[in-house]
């Protein structure tokens, strides 16, 4: 098994060290955590997967407030070290060792409304993710409960080149942008592959946005040759936000038929964050 990298000491803090910069990791404290908290209300059960030094999960713990509970879990023992103080001054808030590519958790025990998974299934094989990951995530969900997911838009990323885009999986990168310390392999998830495996995981409704890209890449940029998505294949539940121009996707699961309420909901409400916050973005 390839060695975690955020398991190395010197990587974990500067990686937390980074994580926890409202300026060096300004996307994922405006944008990421902007349109998580859409899908928070008061008093929820929520998990966190891949949860990091777990300053974010802190931040949404915070905002489903004291009678809510939200466990953050990951499987870097080195990053729960950093995580777990987070908890002592925030109440519902636990954290625990999981890598459900290896094992169950007790947490597959169906009460949780929401799983988050920030930039994680981006490091996971597709075997690992589709046969492993979702099916125990999936288990930890109410039928009511939502699975939302943020990955790097493999279209983007391989600058819209298609038979790029159906033929890499795997490709090497930079962990955590911090000068070249360490490197890891990367997975690219093509976007009707992945909905189509969330349905073999058990999920009954599957879908994704766009995420803005205002301050952070000149968002009057020239958009992607139409053309180009005219040939993408069409999938069962087709993508909400039109053109997929941002660096970043969230994918929105729903558990079962009686999430469909939530499901149509969540997309609605980060729109509407999405206007307020972000209007130069809206088109």
């Amino acid at each position: 098994m390839t060695a975690n990298p955020y398991d190395q000491p010197n990587f974990a803090a500067a990686f937390v060290e980074a994580e926890q910069d409202p300026m060096r990791n300004r996307y994922e404290w405006e944008v990421t955590l902007g349109a998580l908290r859409c899908l928070l209300w008061p008093g929820m059960r929520a998990i966190d997967y891949g949860c990091g030094g777990g300053v974010f999960t802190a931040a949404m713990a915070q905002a489903i407030g004291p009678r809510g509970r939200y466990t953050g879990t990951d499987a870097s023992p080195e990053m729960l070290r950093y995580a777990m103080p987070h908890a002592d001054n925030t109440p519902g808030l636990d954290f625990q060792l999981w890598d459900a590519t290896q094992t169950d958790s007790p947490l597959q025990e169906g009460a949780a409304d929401l799983v988050s998974a920030m930039l994680v299934f981006n490091y996971l094989p597709s075997p690992d993710l589709h046969m492993r990951v979702l099916p125990r995530l999936r288990a930890c969900l109410k039928s009511t409960g939502l699975l939302a997911a943020t990955l790097p838009n493999p279209i983007k990323r391989l600058g819209y080149d298609l038979e790029a885009y159906d033929k890499i999986e795997e490709m090497v990168v930079e962990v955590g942008g911090f000068g070249g310390q360490l490197t890891t392999n990367n997975y690219h998830h093509k976007i009707e592959g992945l909905q189509r495996a969330a349905y073999g995981a058990g999920f009954t409704y599957a879908t994704v946005l766009t995420l803005p890209e205002v301050r952070f890449d000149p968002h009057r940029q020239p958009m992607a040759d139409p053309a180009f998505f005219a040939n993408l294949p069409q999938t069962e539940e087709p993508p909400l936000d039109g053109l997929f121009n941002s660096r970043r996707l969230l994918y929105i699961l729903g558990a079962g038929v009686e999430s469909y309420g939530a499901f149509t909901a969540a997309p609605e409400s980060i729109r509407q964050w999405r206007r307020q916050a972000f209007p130069e973005s809206v088109v």
